[in-house]
């Protein structure tokens, strides 16, 4: 599954550049045999402690036991839970394996097995809950003039649009969230502050999309906090007054964030 393969080295590449020194180099290495895909991401970073080492650990192998993202999960080691839960879900028999010494670098190693293209899950079986980091989001249920009945005249008037605008001036984010919202059959647009994300929205609502006769075009947005110009804070209290005021729909905001509180 090359969609959920290149959200997982996007994971190791942010994070050994991260905490890389300036001008280091970050290794790596791929090695295949008749059964086995290995994959290795090595930076000559800063390393971690013991302590560190033994919480990372901890952490990833309660993840994978949970199956799911908990609220409480650290920004500093989500992409890393991701990356677990995806390999499990692609039959890994190692998950992440981590060395590392203290102001020496890390090392991450995992395999997968070799399989049939017929063998892969379908792309629908990924789990939702593994969007917009550690927020359960289902996607489906956001529908937003639903009707109790089954008239098709009604159905007709409901949004059928499929996209998401995202805010976030972290190009491997971004870029990661994409492959995995394409996979759900949602197209993706992005913004890099919150400045740009609320024009953006502005810009989109004044083309007067035509799905429907209660088109939002947006089923979503995903809203960074920390962002450059304009950060996530400003540009939600900018939209929900602009959603007060009847100029936008009720689009769902949600926090797209590595803050835990």
């Amino acid at each position: 599954d090359d969609a959920r393969l290149l959200q997982i080295m996007m994971n190791l590449l942010n994070n050994a550049v991260k905490f890389s020194l300036p001008n280091s180099v970050i290794r790596i290495e791929f090695e295949q045999d008749e059964r086995e895909l290995s994959f290795s991401v090595e930076d000559f970073g800063i390393g971690m402690s013991e302590l560190e080492q033994n919480a990372l650990r901890e952490a990833l192998k309660r993840k994978a036991v949970r199956g799911k993202i908990s609220a409480n999960s650290s920004g500093a080691g989500l992409g890393l839970l991701i990356s677990q839960l995806l390999l499990e879900r692609m039959g890994s028999s190692t998950g992440l394996i981590l060395a590392s010494e203290h102001r020496q670098g890390t090392r991450f190693t995992f395999t997968l097995p070799v399989v049939t293209k017929e063998q892969l899950m379908e792309p629908e079986e990924l789990n939702p809950e593994l969007i917009a980091h550690d927020h359960s989001i289902n996607m489906d249920k956001y529908a937003f003039f639903t009707t109790e009945d089954n008239d098709p005249q009604q159905r007709k008037s409901v949004c059928s649009c499929k996209n998401v605008l995202v805010a976030d001036d972290n190009e491997f984010n971004l870029h990661s969230v994409e492959i995995l919202l394409r996979m759900l059959g949602y197209k993706m647009f992005r913004a890099f502050d919150g400045q740009e994300a609320v024009d953006l929205l502005v810009s989109t609502l004044a083309e007067k999309p035509t799905c429907g006769v209660n088109c939002h075009f947006f089923s979503l947005i995903l809203m960074d906090i920390n962002m450059p110009r304009m950060d996530g804070f400003e540009a939600t209290r900018m939209i929900l007054n602009m959603k007060e005021q009847g100029k936008v729909p009720p689009i769902p905001v949600v926090a797209f964030t590595a803050y835990s509180t």
